[in-house]
């Protein structure tokens, strides 16, 4: 159909976009109609000047190979359209779009109207042909400059802030006078970004130290490797207050003045340790503060119910030891299925007691005793709500323990119910 176009000059121009697209249903009659607007006496080689039919490309429409010197001329070199992967019939939609609209289109609308997946692409799109100046005879005229015309020259944008500038607005030049050191006079704080407390700005797409910046704005070079603080504070950048050190360095000076984490000293501490920290002796002979460790097994549930178990052996052995107790096992366990890891199987019911306590005499049965432990102010989850209901209706006896007396008076209110066992 873009034979036509050219062909009659007075075919009105379409007046809806699916229209349009009937004239350029797809890249190869867009391709068509680029080449005959831009040799419309035929093709000619722009680097050898060669005139006559090129070779064409099936998976190729926007590329054109002249036959005699076999370079490869792009249809859509010098346009809007260049260096872009959006197909060829997308970019003369939008062109449609941009040169049938005097108002304004908004990236959405744009988006939308083409179907594209990407709002920046869209955005990319609507910036590209905005930029052509919409001139040309009718509606065809216009089309053709947009699609084939010049690129104008893009406005510079505005210069970017030296690093030193923008440095300078996060500095606050009034800081406190270092205790230790009032000589040196008042700190310069870093009123932005911080990490740790050291202050960071962004160099170069890389965040990078505030005090290392100060110094490489002084010296001209970056601190090799370390700078330091005479200071001690951690957020000032001032140049007189910093110096430069090795790693090892920073580290004595850390320990010289008894600063971090953990606190060094050289003798037995006598002051009690942090909340939740121990003194611990290094091999240096050093005294360091660590976290207490946690030890397994030793929670308020696993206390509260080792001091029940240890309720519960007298209470078997009053009955004759005919009180079997079966620990509750919920979780998952691995099982060997000829893979690499294994197939894993849950067992066990999602809220079912601690522990599953089968009270009977001479191989009768005379209650179950469901316990479920809880150590101070420890709640019912709505699972085990859910099985201790279930466990009523079978009949079985489900008891929260939260005192070792609490399981013994589940016992003895079987024993009341059955007869005397012992």
């Amino acid at each position: 159909m873009a034979p036509d176009v050219l062909q009659h000059a007075s075919l009105p121009f379409p007046r809806s976009l699916p229209e349009f697209q009937r004239l350029f249903p797809d890249d190869t009659a867009c391709a068509d109609y680029l080449e005959k607007i831009r040799w419309e006496h035929g093709f000619a080689c722009p680097h050898c000047a060669h005139a006559g039919e090129p070779f064409r490309f099936k998976n190729r429409p926007k590329v054109l190979r002249c036959r005699k010197c076999r370079s490869d001329i792009a249809l859509t070199a010098g346009t809007v359209m260049a260096d872009t992967k959006t197909p060829l019939s997308t970019w003369f939609w939008a062109a449609y779009l941009v040169a049938s609209h005097t108002a304004g289109l908004s990236a959405t609308q744009f988006q939308r109207q083409l179907g594209l997946s990407r709002y920046a692409t869209a955005h990319e799109m609507l910036q590209r042909l905005s930029m052509m100046p919409v001139t040309g005879v009718g509606k065809w005229g216009i089309l053709k400059n947009i699609l084939t015309g010049d690129i104008p020259a893009m406005r510079p944008g505005p210069k970017p802030k030296s690093i030193a500038k923008r440095f300078a607005r996060f500095v606050n030049i009034n800081g406190p006078v270092p205790t230790h050191r009032p000589e040196l006079g008042p700190c310069h704080i870093w009123t932005g970004a911080k990490r740790d407390g050291y202050g960071t700005i962004n160099i170069a797409g890389k965040a990078e130290l505030a005090h290392r910046v100060a110094f490489k704005l002084a010296e001209g070079r970056w601190p090799n490797p370390c700078a330091l603080h005479h200071c001690d504070t951690r957020a000032c950048v001032r140049r007189t207050h910093l110096f430069e050190g090795t790693k090892a360095e920073n580290t004595a000076d850390m320990v010289d003045k008894r600063r971090g984490t953990p606190r060094i000293l050289t003798d037995r501490p006598t002051e009690p340790p942090r909340p939740g920290h121990v003194w611990v002796k290094t091999d240096l002979d050093y005294w360091v503060q660590e976290r207490e460790p946690k030890r397994r097994g030793e929670t308020p549930h696993a206390k509260l119910k080792k001091v029940c178990l240890l309720e519960l052996a007298p209470w078997r052995k009053r009955t004759g030891g005919k009180t079997l107790l079966i620990p509750s096992m919920v979780g998952q366990v691995t099982v060997d299925d000829g893979t690499r890891h294994g197939k894993k199987i849950s067992i066990g019911r999602k809220g079912q007691s601690d522990h599953l306590i089968i009270v009977g005499n001479f191989g009768q049965l005379w209650g179950v005793v469901l316990p479920e432990y809880k150590a101070g102010d420890d709640q019912q989850r709505h699972a085990q709500g859910v099985f201790q209901v279930k466990a009523g209706r079978v009949g079985a006896l489900y008891v929260i323990v939260r005192k070792p007396s609490d399981l013994t008076d589940a016992l003895d209110q079987i024993a009341a119910q059955r007869g005397k066992l012992f």
